[in-house]
């Protein structure tokens, strides 16, 4: 819904950057700017920074379909560490008709490219997709619906009428990738309010991704949701959740550790 938009007041994908590890910041700079209504917005921003010293910036744009409920993810990008970034924004990935949303890039090391998880609700719901760059993190072309560049993340593709959203990648140093999301799989009400965390293993190509692991357990009417992944030295992965699955009157932040055997 669109609503009666405060044409005083835009979305927008702003940046503020640190030269001293975090003790003091910039002033934070506009990069791009959508437009005032919640139909017309820009959202997800997310930075990786390529060996070359490319950063590339990712988000999801809706500014560009006023007549429509489209999205697609674009990108922008900066050749000095954030001082200046391109004026126009790149179209990275657009299903038509549909709404590609919530990028999280990785570089995969082993590659030599960058890969993105990215949900994807193009047959019926939303899923966990990757879609990945050319070599050298190059994009050539925009990752349409059917490019073989997009494909579906998960070995064991969820059925359509489930919901499973919000994705998040990570690589581990070992090579292997994990993938978390967020899904109603095995649950009895199929609303992303009864949603939980889930977390899949991938290959080095951050392919094929298995053996399913839950990592906050919480009961029907409860859930696990906006979920993100940290590797640490190790391969230690730290899964952290926004979740009312033990509390009765609010959510919380909760963490948990875990290990990949065998990757």
């Amino acid at each position: 819904m669109r609503g009666n938009p405060d044409n005083s007041k835009r979305f927008d994908v702003r940046v503020k950057t640190s030269t001293d590890n975090g003790f003091s910041w910039q002033e934070e700079k506009i990069l791009y700017q959508a437009g005032s209504s919640s139909g017309d917005g820009c959202w997800e921003p997310a930075m990786l920074q390529l060996p070359s010293g490319e950063i590339q910036l990712f988000f999801s744009d809706e500014a560009v379909y006023t007549k429509s409920n489209e999205q697609n993810i674009s990108m922008l990008r900066s050749d000095d560490n954030g001082s200046n970034w391109s004026a126009t924004p790149r179209i990275i990935s657009f299903r038509k008709g549909s709404r590609d949303g919530m990028p999280v890039p990785i570089w995969l090391k082993n590659e030599k490219q960058i890969v993105i998880a990215i949900e994807d609700p193009g047959h019926k719901n939303f899923k966990p997709y990757t879609i990945r760059s050319a070599k050298n993190g190059q994009w050539q072309n925009t990752v349409e619906g059917e490019d073989k560049e997009r494909r579906h993340a998960l070995d064991n593709p969820i059925a359509d009428s489930i919901y499973a959203g919000a994705p998040y990648l990570r690589q581990l140093a070992k090579g292997a990738t994990i993938l978390s999301y967020q899904s109603t799989e095995g649950r009895q009400k199929n609303k992303d309010n009864n949603a939980i965390m889930r977390v899949a293993l991938g290959d080095r190509e951050a392919k094929n991704f298995d053996h399913v692991s839950i990592p906050f357990p919480v009961p029907e009417g409860r859930h696990a949701l906006w979920n993100s992944l940290c590797v640490l030295k190790g391969d230690t992965i730290v899964a952290l959740t926004s979740t009312n699955g033990y509390s009765r009157n609010r959510s919380e932040i909760w963490m948990i550790k875990g290990i990949v055997k065998n990757n």
